[in-house]
């Protein structure tokens, strides 16, 4: 046996689950979001004396920005997903889709119109109005967005599953979310539709608990890429400050589901 197997032999039973689901999915477990929300309130109080609510043992404060109540609301959304995708057909009757719309690019430390439920209904609202029987699940997620000669910006977007999704209506899809604005801002891929191979990965992803960024820079032809970067403390305490009104529930919802109550 491996050291490393040897210490986990010696966990309790929630240590090593949470163990198992960081080594197979990245999942953060809650010891590690507990001590970055302690960096954060850290943080926090020495740039404006302020301090945010601290979950502390049992007592969750269910704030989106607290890290362990996202992942806590990452795991909620995993199991209730895996219920709804095996009683609706499994998963060959679902898709994975990601929708990022114009109207989610906003200025660094502000919310889309109507903050993150707002954003939702949007999205569902175009979605019915494609299709009245569309019935799809979504978890909001943000990314701090850096551009090459371009001011930095926010951008809103969602991951979720859609079910019985034709691929030949894609087209409609992708009209519906293309972006009006034809700058180097632009969003050039709005709308993406694929089969569901993992519905347990791409729960997982959907619903991730930590907030990135995309950087875009110039490869060696020249051509621009995006890259994926962890943010920085100070960019991550933005969305802290403009999330911490919020509980964790407001960034799932859901299109032709009943909903189910906040808790």
């Amino acid at each position: 046996m491996t050291k490393k197997t040897k210490d986990f032999a010696k966990m309790t039973d929630a240590q090593q689950s949470d163990a198992l689901w960081a080594r197979a999915y990245k999942m953060p477990t809650i010891e590690k979001a507990t001590r970055h929300a302690a960096r954060l309130n850290h943080a926090l109080s020495l740039s404006d004396g302020e301090r945010l609510p601290f979950c502390f043992g049992n007592d969750r404060c269910n704030c989106l920005s607290c890290p362990p109540c996202r992942t806590r609301g990452q795991r909620n959304f995993m199991f209730e997903m895996l219920e709804l995708i095996e009683n609706r057909g499994g998963s060959e009757a679902w898709r994975a889709i990601t929708i990022v719309p114009e109207f989610g690019k906003t200025e660094v430390g502000e919310l889309p119109k109507g903050d993150f439920r707002g954003f939702g209904n949007q999205v569902a609202r175009a979605l019915r109005e494609l299709n009245p029987g569309t019935v799809a699940a979504f978890c909001i997620d943000m990314s701090l967005v850096r551009m090459v000669g371009q001011k930095e910006f926010w951008q809103t977007h969602a991951h979720g599953f859609i079910w019985d999704q034709e691929m030949q209506s894609l087209d409609e899809l992708r009209s519906r979310f293309a972006w009006r604005d034809k700058s180097d801002g632009s969003c050039l891929r709005p709308v993406k539709v694929v089969n569901l191979s993992d519905p347990l990965g791409w729960s997982s992803y959907s619903a991730k608990p930590q907030f990135g960024m995309r950087e875009q820079h110039a490869d060696e032809t020249g051509e621009l890429k995006y890259v994926k970067k962890r943010l920085t403390i100070d960019q991550e305490l933005m969305f802290v400050r403009a999330l911490s009104p919020f509980r964790v529930s407001r960034r799932f919802f859901t299109v032709g589901l009943k909903k189910s109550k906040s808790k």
